[in-house]
């Protein structure tokens, strides 16, 4: 019997010179569905990735902010 994924929520905020005195950032967040054994970085990498696609142009940006919590509250799945 296979275990049943589990909801996290993700936060992850971006930032990445522009131009001279420019500076642009982005906050993205939604879930992913981890399953048993799933590292913390493979999600992170996961989110990276798809976070890099939407916003092409703060591909490579620094991580000012990233959170990786449960989605359920109160014990739930």
């Amino acid at each position: 019997m296979s275990e049943r994924p589990v909801k996290y929520h993700w936060i992850i905020t971006l930032q990445k010179p522009a131009g001279v005195g420019v500076i642009n950032t982005v906050t993205r967040s939604g879930t992913v569905d981890a399953t048993a054994g799933t590292t913390r970085s493979a999600v992170y990498d996961q989110i990276r990735k798809f976070v890099d696609q939407e916003v092409p142009e703060l591909k490579g940006g620094n991580v000012m902010f990233w959170s990786l919590e449960r989605d359920a509250l109160w014990g739930g799945r």
